[in-house]
């Protein structure tokens, strides 16, 4: 069986993919591969990833029906009118099918990953500039865009399938860029959509094995590392900890409170600015960052080890951290003239949202007041209940999305967890929560829009305006305090 990119170049799956049995047919050729039934296009391999069932079914007739020219799956899927290509593992095959389609461009590149259950896209950002700093064409793929070094798109997700991820690559190769910065979200892990690369350096932000969390997802991000590949591991967390003690291969751990090779040491936080030391070798350099709050101070120290790690000077390491300032939705100010401080964050688990809290927590001289909605995943919801309690001094809580969450199921799943009601507002839409919210704040207060981020929400059901917190957030202070300055 052959992958036909082009004219001139054939590809032999039975020699990139040893294990592959291909039944119903001698040889077949492709032309492209692709997991989305609807999004084949005739002479494209069909990659079955769903369960056996109804799904996987209609998935395959739908595929034949668009012309696929044969099917890879990994588990027996009956008769079906083209061939049939088995291999053990169908999602992994995928990304390396999907590399040698596109000329494997990720072998062309210095490939950094960013894994974790949390910081990653501040991660990437960080280590992006730094590479920048070092005069290297840097293309990258996270959850606030894409960029191949000439154009930017919006992210579908985190982290592409893997027919994106090649075609992504092979587009930052064509514009001249050498370095790739990857989010590898948990999803990207569980579903292998690295598959076919080999990181240079690859770091892992922390591992919350919280409710509702697969174990140790973000470490497996490790496997993807090349054979001389470095690894950057948090050491103020445990399970990254222990993944340095069993690790084959290079590893630079970093840490604000435990013993590290990259050390950081907090020495003053202001409201939107944090001063610390970074400290490699016998080497130590104020940083001062716009990014405030230790967790950000830790996602700038594993972003200074992926710099050291690609032989960036510990001079413009640090030129590249002071240069990033606040991300869309990673503790983004909303400055308008009011008298009070407004912030926009994604933080949407116990775990993040405590981490944000408490960095704004002691520089707030009046009410911290939080609008959130509950998170996703129900076994957070008396951790996450917890955090509001002893963070906040008002909860407001309402929806993520208007015009399709269930408030009434959302607020019942929490309702039990509340022990000082009289601290908590409940308000269903989520414009009238934010609205409500910075009508009560008053001087000094700091309000904090959570659980959204940059991510776009319909104010209401069938109507096509999409609209993000912060956009929110900055038209309601223009209208209300459009005496204290000039219109944009």
């Amino acid at each position: 069986m052959g992958v036909c990119p082009d004219a001139a170049t054939t590809i032999r799956l039975n020699r990139l993919l040893p294990d592959l049995r291909l039944v119903g047919a001698q040889e077949v050729k492709i032309t492209g591969c692709r997991r989305h039934a609807r999004r084949i296009r005739p002479g494209d391999l069909y990659v079955v990833t769903q369960r056996p069932g109804p799904k996987q079914d209609a998935g395959v007739r739908e595929a034949i029906q668009r012309g696929c020219a044969a099917v890879l799956a990994d588990n027996p899927l009956g008769d079906v009118p083209v061939p049939i290509c088995y291999v053990p593992d169908a999602q992994a095959a995928f990304g390396e099918i999907a590399q040698a389609i596109h000329g494997y461009p990720g072998r062309k590149l210095y490939l950094v990953g960013v894994a974790g259950t949390s910081g990653k896209t501040t991660t990437a950002c960080l280590i992006a500039r730094i590479l920048g700093e070092a005069g290297h064409g840097v293309g990258m793929l996270g959850s606030l865009g894409y960029f191949d070094g000439e154009d930017s798109s919006p992210a579908s997700q985190s982290t592409p399938d893997p027919d994106e991820l090649a075609d992504r690559l092979a587009r930052m190769v064509e514009s001249g860029c050498t370095h790739a910065v990857l989010e590898i979200s948990a999803a990207g892990l569980a579903e292998k959509r690295p598959a076919g690369l080999s990181f240079q350096a690859v770091a892992v932000t922390n591992h919350w094995a919280g409710p509702g969390r697969a174990e140790a997802v973000p470490l497996d991000a490790l496997r993807y590392l090349a054979p001389d590949g470095c690894a950057v591991l948090n050491a103020d967390d445990a399970a990254c900890r222990a993944a340095v003690a069993s690790a084959a291969k290079p590893v630079l751990t970093v840490g604000l409170q435990n013993s590290a090779d990259i050390q950081g040491h907090e020495v003053s936080r202001l409201m939107g600015e944090e001063t610390f030391l970074l400290t490699a070798g016998c080497e130590t350099f104020p940083v001062q960052t716009k990014l405030f709050g230790r967790h950000h101070v830790r996602n700038c120290l594993v972003a200074a080890g992926l710099g050291l790690a690609a032989g960036v000077p510990i001079e413009t390491v640090v030129k590249g951290l002071e240069a990033v300032t606040p991300l869309p939705g990673r503790m983004q100010p909303v400055i308008c003239g009011q008298p009070f401080s407004v912030f926009v964050d994604a933080a949407a688990d116990s775990h993040t949202l405590d981490a944000v809290l408490s960095a704004l927590r002691p520089l707030v001289a009046g009410r911290l007041i939080c609008v959130s909605r509950p998170p996703v995943r129900r076994g957070d919801d008396a951790a996450w209940m917890g955090v509001l309690e002893s963070r906040t001094d008002l909860a407001v809580l309402t929806t993520g999305d208007p015009a399709h969450d269930d408030f009434s199921a959302l607020i019942d799943r929490v309702e039990k967890h509340i022990y000082t009601p009289a601290r908590f507002r409940r308000i269903p839409n989520r414009t009238e929560a934010i609205a409500w919210t910075l009508h009560q704040a008053r001087e000094s207060d700091c309000v904090l829009i959570a659980g959204n981020g940059h991510r776009l929400w319909q104010p209401r059901l069938h109507e096509p305006l999409r609209v993000d917190d912060y956009q929110l957030a900055r038209q309601w202070l223009y209208q209300e305090f459009e005496h204290a300055f000039p219109p944009p």
